[in-house]
């Protein structure tokens, strides 16, 4: 999964959204969020929205319209996060390297790691994901 794709599809949600005919109001309901949420991430003010929001609205899209890329990128998103330590000690990055890299502590690292991954910002899932992919990362997320 390339951070550049995720971050086009992100864009898409205003226009599929436009495309159905969905108020922010029900979009949200459906996709177990605030209209707030659906309304930063349409705004392009989604950098400090937690990844869980982006699950749950991407869940609504790929299973109310079937959109193939939609239902790809969650269960990419779903299983990078579920495989978060197993990914980063196979390429021997350690959770001081992330924390640098994402601007938060080798504990908030071990407590994403421990499954705690919902509080993870959409800004920091990014980060994350260039950083692996510029160290070349040898377990794509495909095959987890």
């Amino acid at each position: 999964m390339k951070c550049l794709s995720l971050k086009k599809q992100v864009k898409n949600i205003k226009q599929i959204r436009y495309f159905c005919k969905i108020s922010q109001k029900d979009f949200a309901k459906h996709s177990s969020t605030t209209v707030q949420t659906i309304s930063k991430w349409e705004s392009e003010n989604y950098q400090k929205v937690p990844i869980n929001q982006l699950i749950n609205i991407m869940k609504y899209i790929s299973t109310k319209y079937n959109n193939p890329d939609f239902i790809k990128a969650t269960n990419d998103i779903v299983k990078l996060c579920q495989n978060f330590k197993r990914i980063r000690e196979i390429n021997h990055i350690t959770q001081y390297e992330l924390g640098i890299v994402c601007a938060v502590t080798p504990q908030t690292i071990w407590r994403w790691e421990d499954g705690n991954y919902h509080n993870i910002t959409f800004e920091s899932f990014c980060l994350i994901l260039e950083f692996m992919e510029s160290k070349y990362v040898k377990n794509s997320v495909a095959s987890t």
